[in-house]
């Protein structure tokens, strides 16, 4: 029995080894550097735009790091790699206190997509889209984080579709207003979800639209529990 236990510890050990991420990475982001030639690995060494991430494999652990008071335009970014939730992959922010939120902008349908398990988006500002701010995109994924940013500016805020075990806390969600869609305008939306906390989010100005045909709102449960 003893020697049953020590092997099963020690397949336990091997599994946990290869689980858990070594040697994890962190980019640096600064639309304030003149190109991408460096690597990202330092902000003096950020990249000037989204567009190397595209191209970069980023596993369990990593994150990517944005400056304060940055502004990207039609960068409408996907985190497609899956994190696990005691090392998610986390796009957030860098940079001395007192600057805005970076600033992620995008009209297309959505600004920041949502590709993969164990996601953690925080301390940005998102608008433009014309569908929502930030969304899952795909089904069946889990411990998504999205925290402490600004959403304003979209047709709709945030959201999450067949999404469990998540959270949407501490968001300011603003300016949220109809544009020609059969939706919206709506700060929160879940769709087909288990297990979601929605806690210390605020809503000003979710508007929809005056003709009645769009209702508008700060949070919409749909099939969700």
């Amino acid at each position: 029995c003893v020697d049953k236990c020590i092997q099963l510890g020690a397949v336990l050990l091997l599994l946990l080894t290869f689980a858990l991420p070594t040697g994890a990475r962190t980019y640096f982001v600064d639309s304030n550097q003149p190109n991408d030639t460096m690597d990202g690995m330092s902000p003096s060494r950020a990249w000037s735009t989204l567009a190397p991430l595209r191209r970069t494999r980023l596993f369990s652990g990593y994150s990517v790091l944005l400056r304060l008071g940055g502004l990207w335009r039609n960068s409408q970014f996907v985190l497609r790699r899956h994190g696990i939730a005691v090392a998610p992959i986390v796009l957030s922010c860098y940079g001395p206190p007192g600057l805005r939120l970076p600033r992620i902008q995008d009209t297309s349908q959505y600004a920041i997509g949502l590709q993969g398990n164990a996601l953690v988006v925080e301390s940005l500002s998102v608008s433009g889209a014309r569908r929502y701010a930030i969304s899952t995109l795909g089904g069946g994924l889990t411990d998504i984080e999205i925290r402490h940013n600004e959403i304003h500016g979209s047709t709709n805020g945030i959201l999450l579709s067949r999404a469990c075990r998540s959270m949407i806390v501490g968001n300011r969600i603003h300016s949220i207003t109809y544009n020609r869609s059969n939706i919206g305008a709506i700060g929160v939306t879940l769709a087909q979800c288990e297990g979601i906390q929605v806690s210390d989010n605020t809503f000003r100005h979710c508007i929809g639209s005056d003709s009645g045909k769009s209702d508008g709102g700060a949070i919409e449960i749909f099939r969700s529990n």
